[in-house]
């Protein structure tokens, strides 16, 4: 029989208590409150009275099959891979608030990860969810067992939604008989101080009087020994000093634990009162959906303890002793009870070793509060060893060590030392990606990884304790990210579950440990230290792509989210984007706002709230999409000295889990400093309405002639927005609350209006929506205009002309077929991307290319490779051209006056020939390809995860390297794993769409681009 087990992720409100009562000493069953508790009512026998509705994801399976556990049927579940979730929910059930009831199932399991397999509870108070909680929790592989827990219900509940599930886990799971009941209340019993000897090492030296003690069973003297050799006791290297107490300031202003005398608590930005003390109650007297979540971490206590440690005023012990005492004899076991999400026990054992050694000296706290502490703590710690499961966030790995390390009294502190830093290398080799990303791909929760790990690592330095050596990578890497995304403020972008968080201290503290200058000068403003050589990063795993101008902090900065869902605090954010330039954010990812499962939450974490698309009145819903990969995406990524370009794709649902309407690719192209241009390009079959959301920061936005939309501030950072499409129709909305659109909460519980530019139009597909992102400084408009100039070309083609008063600016994208020639306003283009800078007169200034082999304007050629290029930017600077990168040979490039190329600083051997300069050398042959062939890859490994994954093979007749331009519609890039000149040539395609067909063009770099004839291959299915 499987342990019984609960872990509520997120409950506020709810009782819950382990059931370990045997089945002969029970109360007799009332009547079962659930309909069909055996599913035998099934969609093909009565399809108008089916009492379950199945909520399947992909490559997930819900079903009635035979036999049962009893009856002719049971439920069945089935999940590919781990991190998917399958269900299936009736009605909910009414129940009475305040009450004990009890649920069991019997459920049977075949290869089930963790406890993936449980019986959830939504807890509601009429429609509003108060809590989820996950109850009868079982893993493995095991035959039908039933499993059954108690549960009290929320004072203000009035249904409960009971649900079989499996749970980011893959395996199969049967569920029958389910049965939930009103039954009797459980009452736990306070530990014993036996129980806390038992647990204590008595043969240490500093604790013989103790032990005779507890051998003639004088516990009263036991107690008295045990908190005198405590207060004796030299303790390990902490974070302070515990022996060094600071000269007493009985007049130090201490505002936050005066607040708590007062019986002020405030979370947030919300100040509660108790009228006479504080209690930490399950049914709050405040109306606050987190209350009891934040009460019980306890935080306000630390501020209590250091009050006392430096000023000696005994108001603070006074209080701290008679919360401490309200709060064991509330919670007089560790556990699932009331109010407490697992995360909460790790967050509040921590700060408890603080709060001792602070007040350990304190004669006002009692000889009852500190006994009752002790074996709290000690119940916490085993509690969270035994039943919490390790977490990205690694709070409970926190605080397993430091109450291992300094309370050594203890018999099993060295097992808690031990278990932390070996659950600590296994999260942060699972949870850390490469690029030093979080699973969670939360920019905020980012942050709790490194403050949990911090002190560990602090502390194992300085106390000679031995750390596996993946901590201190992982560790490193975590700053690195962000180093890379911070914004020029100093702040986060708001990615996933996010406030607008300053990350300058953490940067700084790094900084000074390491000697790091990078990240000094981000920690100080550029006060200390340098900046970082590059300016703009691409995050392959997490998917989150940086545009940078420049390290000041009037930098232009835009980040992309192209990556995947994430392991937790999840948004419906694909593609979003978030601009900043100025001095301040103006396109932004809306933020949290809250945990309540309402009409604010959804519209804060869903697709209404981001800077994407709207197909046919829905938005994207990613709910079902594996959130953890295994490699780095295939993104496409430039970054060039002047300009960087990203392309991420999303062929999600849009509405309704399985239906996906189009495929979405964004194309985010930067020219540097102070200029994007957007193309969102939409494949599907027919017509569709098509809205492009733009998600501004809170200031004035006004539209202006056709259809450009302008922020108004009066000095620092403004946007211009300009549609390339006249006839889109536009409508700005801000702070509308039905339905919810036009918001922005830059931190928890803080909502702000802000405006929301929709552009609309229906269209065939495909269709493009091109935009160009134009931020200036001060209340002045630049005085751009914007123009789409006919293309030459059945294929989808972005073509703009941006009109500046020194010059135009010309954009040419073929989204499908980039090898060629298409001309486009004047501009020939034999290639995939070009972005060419002229002056008024039409003579050329700047040029990028992507893919590409030669450009031409009005029929002047500019550049001519005589192959094809995978990247290169040129500028024209008086008597020099600049080139990223070095030409071939033969190469021939406009001299507009110039008598130089320069790479890299360095001088490249050229001719002049006519107005051109052309590399000297003799032109390079092109390696052939062939022999090219598609399949599964052979290796098993490199097939991990639920996305799909294929291997390119092919022959070259010299040695290059090897690479694969693929895609559905666009075009993406991998590289060969073996990064070096050779013929044979094995490129790996991961996190690729099963079932989906893919174009594929194998290319080989020698000097030039050799791109071979396509093939098409389809993933197979799993």
């Amino acid at each position: 029989m499987p342990r019984l087990r609960t872990i509520i992720p997120a409950s506020a409100f709810v009782l819950v208590v382990l059931a370990f009562l045997p089945t002969h000493v029970r109360a007799q069953r009332l009547p079962n409150l659930l309909p069909d508790p055996g599913f035998e009512i099934t969609p093909q026998a009565s399809p108008d009275a089916v009492m379950w509705t199945l909520d399947v994801g992909e490559m997930t399976r819900a079903e009635w099959v035979r036999p049962g556990y009893s009856g002719d049927h049971c439920l069945h579940l089935a999940a590919e891979w781990d991190r998917q979730q399958v269900n299936a929910r009736p009605a909910p059930v009414l129940v009475q608030p305040d009450t004990w009831y009890e649920l069991s199932a019997w459920i049977k399991v075949k290869d089930v990860q963790a406890d993936g397999a449980f019986v959830g509870i939504d807890v509601l108070a009429g429609e509003t969810r108060l809590a989820s909680i996950r109850t009868v929790c079982t893993g493995g592989t095991h035959d039908w067992a039933q499993l059954e827990e108690k549960l009290r219900t929320d004072p203000r509940a009035t249904h409960l939604l009971i649900y079989p599930a499996l749970y980011r886990s893959a395996g199969e799971a049967w569920f029958d008989d389910l049965c939930l009941t009103e039954t009797d209340p459980v009452q736990l019993p306070p530990m014993t101080d036996e129980e806390l000897f038992a647990a204590v090492d008595l043969t240490r030296p500093d604790l013989l009087s103790v032990r005779h003690a507890v051998e003639r069973n004088d516990y009263a003297a036991a107690r008295r020994e045990f908190l005198e050799a405590l207060k004796r006791f030299a303790p390990p290297a902490y974070l302070f000093d515990p022996t060094e107490r600071p000269t007493l300031d009985p007049t130090k202003s201490f505002p936050a634990a005066d607040a708590v005398l007062r019986h002020e608590l405030t979370f947030y930005d919300t100040t509660y009162t108790f009228p006479d003390h504080v209690y930490f109650s399950p049914s709050p007297p405040v109306d606050d959906e987190h209350y009891v979540f934040y009460l019980n971490w306890t935080n306000h206590w630390g501020d209590l303890a250091r009050a006392w440690w430096e000023t000696g005023r005994e108001e603070y012990i006074t209080e701290l002793n008679a919360q401490v005492l309200e709060w064991t004899e509330s919670f007089p076991q560790a556990g699932p009870q009331p109010g407490y999400p697992y995360i909460d026990w790790a967050m509040r054992t921590a700060l408890w070793t603080d709060v001792w050694y602070r007040t350990r000296e304190a004669t006002g706290f009692t000889e009852q509060a500190r006994i009752a502490y002790l074996k709290s703590l000690l119940q916490q710690a085993r509690y969270i060893l035994a039943e919490v499961p390790p977490h990205p966030q690694m709070s409970s790995e926190k605080a397993l060590f430091v109450t291992g390390l300094m309370f050594p009294q203890f018999r099993e502190s060295a097992t808690w030392v031990r278990a932390a830093l070996s659950r600590m290398d296994v999260m942060l080799a699972q949870n850390v990606y490469p690029d030093g990303s979080c699973s969670e791909l939360s920019t905020h929760y980012h942050v709790l990884p490194i403050d949990c790990a911090r002190p560990i690592i602090r502390l194992s330095e300085a106390n000679d304790i031995a750390l596996p050596e993946q901590v201190a990578r992982s560790y490193e890497r975590l700053h690195d990210y962000y180093m890379r995304v911070i914004k020029p403020n100093g702040r986060i972008p708001q990615l996933n579950d996010s406030d607008a968080l300053w990350i300058g201290d953490t940067l700084e503290m790094r900084g000074r440990e390491t000697g790091r200058e990078d990240l000094l000068y981000l920690g100080t403003g550029g006060k200390e230290g340098a900046p970082p050589s590059e300016c703009s990063h691409a995050l392959p795993y997490a998917g989150h792509y940086v545009m940078r101008s420049d390290w000041t902090e009037n930098a232009t900065y835009l980040i992309v989210d192209a990556g995947p869902y994430g392991t937790g605090h999840q948004h419906h954010d694909a593609l979003s984007i978030d601009l900043f330039a100025g001095g301040r954010s103006l396109l932004v990812d809306p933020g949290r706002y809250t945990y309540v499962n309402d009409e604010w939450r959804r519209f804060f974490v869903g697709g209404w709230a981001h800077s994407g698309l709207v197909v046919d009145g829905q938005v994207q819903n990613r709910s079902g999409e594996y959130g953890r990969i295994f490699y780095p995406l295939d993104n496409r990524w430039v970054s060039l000295p002047g300009a960087d370009l990203v392309v991420g794709t999303y062929d999600g649902p849009f509405g309704d889990a399985g239906q996906r309407p189009v495929h979405w690719a964004r194309w985010v192209l930067f020219r540097k400093p102070d200029l994007f241009v957007v193309a969102d390009l939409v494949r599907g079959d027919g017509e569709k309405d098509l809205r492009q959301m733009w998600h501004f920061a809170p200031m004035e936005v006004t539209s202006g002639d056709r259809g450009f939309t302008v922020t108004g501030n009066d000095t620092g950072g403004n946007l211009l927005v300009m549609p390339a499409d006249p006839e889109l129709s536009l409508e700005l909305v801000t702070g509308r609350e039905n339905p919810v659109q036009g918001w922005f909460s830059p931190r928890f519980r803080v909502k702000e209006p802000a405006t929301t530019a929709f552009y609309s139009t229906r269209a065939s597909l495909p269709f493009i929506f091109a935009t160009v992102l134009a931020p200036f400084d001060g209340p002045v408009r630049p005085a751009l205009s914007l123009s789409r100039p006919p293309v030459a070309d059945d294929s989808p083609i972005t073509a703009v002309e941006i009109l500046r008063p020194d010059g135009r600016e010309l954009v040419v994208i073929d989204h499908e077929r980039p090898f060629g020639v298409k001309m486009a306003g004047g501009v020939s283009l034999d290639g995939e991307l070009v972005w060419l800078s002229t002056d008024p007169e039409g003579t050329p200034r700047g040029l990028v290319l992507i893919n590409g082999r030669s450009v031409s304007i009005d029929g002047r050629e500019v550049f001519d490779s005589g192959g094809y290029l995978p990247q290169l930017e040129v500028r024209w600077e008086g008597e020099r051209v600049l080139v990223s990168h070095a030409l071939p040979a033969g190469s021939e490039l406009l001299a507009v006056g110039a008598t130089r190329v320069v790479c890299d600083g360095r001088d490249m051997d050229v001719e002049r020939v006519g107005e051109y300069l052309r590399a000297a050398g003799t032109p390079p042959k092109s390696p052939v390809i062939s022999d090219v062939q598609v399949a599964p890859p052979t290796d098993p490994a490199d097939a991990r995860g639920p996305q799909g994954s294929l291997e390119l093979i092919f022959h070259t007749n010299t040695p290059t390297r090897g690479y694969a331009l693929y895609g559905p519609y666009g075009f993406e890039c991998a590289t060969s794993p073996d990064d070096y000149p050779t013929t044979h040539h094995r490129v790996l395609l991961h996190n690729l769409r099963r079932g989906q067909s893919y174009t594929i063009y194998p290319a080989a770099m020698g000097e030039h681009l050799c791109v071979g004839e396509p093939v098409t291959a389809t993933v197979a299915l799993p």
